[in-house]
């Protein structure tokens, strides 16, 4: 489904959308599942499930569709989220909802490069899928010729949820493509499609399906329960010992992203005591799993070397972890962009930090997000916004819960809630500051010091 350029599905959705955006490294299919059905979190292996064609569309996002299809009807604006965050997707940058009318709305989506290239991709495959009547695509070539970008991606939307059947199946490239990926472990296609098989049985919850495949010596069931333990998803709380177990079992396969894992835990602490001998065990890994390709383990490297902590070097190496940082970046990858930042706001390159800083807040990583919010507040490195400042602000604020920068909440009780703030449009609010003052204060022990010496609570 997701190479197949005969079907017109969600898998070929989304590869163009990966395809045509700016940063299409950093695009997930579970993020674009999640603003197409206006939800929180779901399991990667489940939308990689309806995207490659192994599982039905749930019924419960067919009758959201549905009851959409009726409001459509009566409604034609009750798109304008989802789209504008399809946009954002592709050009790499935040539109705010209620920042746009409507019809402002309307001409940025209809005049949009990067979302007329997808539409063309996906005009093209509907004319070769044989489940599409030649109506619907004559309507789909009408709505392209006049620039109505916006219907057109709802009528794609309404036919790939509502309409196109899911063929439990893999195609041939989509395997290839597996086997190309795996070519440097000892993981083989049938683990994939065993582990792949079990979750489509037990579902995005099936603990007990994932054990019993990890017991096995699977390594995407032990990568998953690893996952799983070091965030507290099972037990209520971390168990570190048991996730590097799993991790264990899936990098003695050359699991890439197990293998950093391993390398992390050591590093930080999270197993052993950070010891020369920890950090060299950690050192190990990331090497390992920078020649297995993952990303993570560039940037690990990097800060090897800028904190001194590379085996046999006693001295930090600023220049080697800027050239690993580089790497990292060109791929994407958010922290990356951080530590670059970092590097430069410290030899007050405050203009380098920034664009730096806004290319990971543009892909949602919370503390860069609450660094531009500063930025533009102080008027550093950037002209002073105020009305941008709290922008990034609720960027950073409305993050993955797993990586919340508690200073954005700070920031925005004492900057814009606390007392109002004209410069952006922002009323008083002391219910609204309290609440974030408290949990701030709770998940930082210098942000409750700062308010004790403030007296505000």
């Amino acid at each position: 489904m997701n190479d197949n350029t005969s079907q017109l599905s969600l898998g070929n959705l989304f590869n163009i959308i990966k395809k045509e955006a700016v940063s299409r490294n950093a695009v997930l299919q579970s993020e674009l599942f999640c603003i197409l059905f206006e939800l929180k979190d779901i399991s990667d292996t489940t939308v990689n499930n309806y995207c490659t064609g192994y599982r039905a569309i749930n019924s419960i996002y067919k009758e959201k569709y549905l009851s959409l299809q009726k409001r459509y009807k009566k409604n034609i604006t009750i798109f304008k989220n989802i789209i504008l965050s399809l946009l954002s997707i592709l050009d790499g940058y935040v539109y705010i909802n209620n920042e746009y009318t409507f019809e402002e709305f309307l001409q940025l989506a209809n005049k949009h490069k990067r979302l007329k290239s997808v539409c063309i991709e996906l005009y093209n495959i509907s004319k070769n899928d044989n489940s599409v009547g030649p109506n619907f695509s004559k309507d789909l070539y009408i709505n392209l010729q006049s620039n109505k970008l916006y219907e057109f991606i709802i009528q794609v939307l309404f036919f790939i949820i509502l309409e196109k059947k899911q063929p439990i199946y893999m195609e041939d490239e989509v395997l290839s493509t597996i086997q190309t990926a795996v070519y440097n472990t000892t993981i083989s296609s049938n683990e994939i499609s065993e582990f792949l098989n079990m979750k489509l049985i037990e579902g995005a919850l099936g603990i007990r399906g994932i054990r019993e495949l990890a017991k096995k010596g699977n390594p995407y069931a032990c990568m998953e329960i690893g996952n799983l333990e070091f965030y507290g998803q099972i037990s209520g709380f971390p168990r570190y010992v048991e996730s590097y177990h799993y991790y264990k079992i899936a990098s003695d396969k050359n699991h890439p992203s197990a293998t950093w894992f391993i390398g992390f835990m050591y590093y930080n602490g999270f197993i052993g005591n950070r010891s020369q001998e920890d950090y060299k065990s950690a050192w190990n890994y990331f090497v390992k799993s920078e020649k297995l390709n993952c990303i993570a383990a560039l940037n690990s490297i990097g800060l090897a070397y800028l904190e001194g902590k590379v085996p046999g070097i006693k001295e930090k190496d600023e220049k080697k972890a800027v050239e690993y940082f580089k790497k990292a970046a060109d791929k994407n990858y958010v922290y990356a962009f951080n530590n670059l930042g970092s590097i430069y706001e410290k030899r007050k390159e405050y203009e380098k930090a920034f664009h730096l800083y806004l290319k990971s807040a543009n892909l949602g990583q919370s503390w860069a997000a609450n660094k531009i919010g500063d930025f533009y507040r102080l008027g550093q490195g950037t002209s002073k916004n105020e009305k941008k400042a709290f922008k990034y602000y609720n960027i950073s604020v409305n993050s993955s819960i797993f990586e919340i920068c508690p200073w954005s909440k700070f920031n925005l009780a004492y900057y814009f809630y606390k007392n109002g703030n004209v410069h952006a449009n922002v009323e008083k609010n002391l219910d609204l500051a309290i609440k974030f003052f408290e949990e701030a204060s709770k998940d930082n022990k210098d942000i409750k010091i700062k308010i004790e010496q403030l007296n505000i609570l």
